[in-house]
């Protein structure tokens, strides 16, 4: 593992906090498969699914590690969608509905206890992301409800479409630093490499982030090439189905840039 973001140190705990199911459109492994997956990697302490505008997947999952005993944390979120953007909200007890304005939707979070975090922010690729118009507005609003509890600095999926938006995200981060809440590494986990982006913290998650004592941090390639082989080991045939998917993705863009 790599530093992105502060220091990390052997008595960390590491978590993911950016996860899809296949209860989202755009997610493959069910719930119950990435509470396995995770505790087989045996380097996350804490996870947390955040599927498109609904924590019953999450929920599904955090029974699922209770009633089996492990050791793993799993946290009941959701990636809201704003008008402004995705919101990922932690530590929720229902869902909150979509489609409402970014200071509407991070009250609903705080009102249920949960944490408000910017997911991918600034990645002009996609318009569900916060741009900086949006963050400004959002530290210039005098409500403390509409605080925002944490920012991701690095989202793995990004960087895989990105070579700069990870950067600007973390270098806008610096300039506001405590304005926007703890520095968060994430996955934005739709596939089934798990853990790729990890948020650092000592203690209770719930509090590392309220206080802004987290780290971030990323696998090397060969943590990454284990967590893959883990995968494939787990549950060979939906890593075939989707290696088959994205092969035909690739085929037919190829196809498109012959006619271009």
């Amino acid at each position: 593992m790599k530093e992105i973001f502060g220091t990390y140190t052997p008595d960390q705990k590491r978590a993911d906090l950016h996860i899809h199911s296949n209860g989202s459109p755009d997610g493959h492994l069910g719930p119950l498969q990435i509470v396995d997956l995770a505790v087989a990697t045996q380097r996350l302490n804490t996870i947390d699914i955040t599927d498109h505008d609904t924590t019953r997947p999450a929920a599904e999952a955090k029974e699922y590690g209770l009633r089996n005993s492990y050791s793993l944390d799993v946290v009941v979120g959701a990636e809201i969608t704003t008008t402004e953007g995705h919101l990922l909200g932690l530590y929720l007890e229902h869902d909150i509905q979509s489609r409402n304005s970014a200071e509407w939707t991070i009250k609903q979070v705080h009102r249920q206890g949960g944490l408000a975090i910017v997911a991918h922010p600034l990645f002009k690729r996609i318009r569900s992301s916060f741009t900086e118009e949006t963050l400004l507005a959002l530290m210039a609003n005098p409500d403390p409800e509409v605080q925002l509890d944490g920012y991701e600095v690095y989202n793995a999926g990004v960087n895989s479409h990105s070579d700069t938006a990870n950067a600007e995200a973390t270098t806008f981060y610096l300039k506001y630093e405590g304005q926007l809440g703890a520095p968060i590494g994430s996955t934005d986990m739709h596939y089934f490499v798990i853990g790729r982006g990890l948020t650092g913290y000592k203690g209770e998650l719930y509090n590392a982030i309220k206080s802004s004592q987290t780290t971030v941090l990323y696998l090397e390639q060969e943590e990454i090439d284990q967590h893959t082989e883990l995968a494939i080991k787990l549950f060979p045939e939906d890593v075939k189905r989707l290696r088959s998917e994205w092969s035909l993705t690739e085929n037919e863009e190829k196809e498109e840039h012959r006619k271009v």
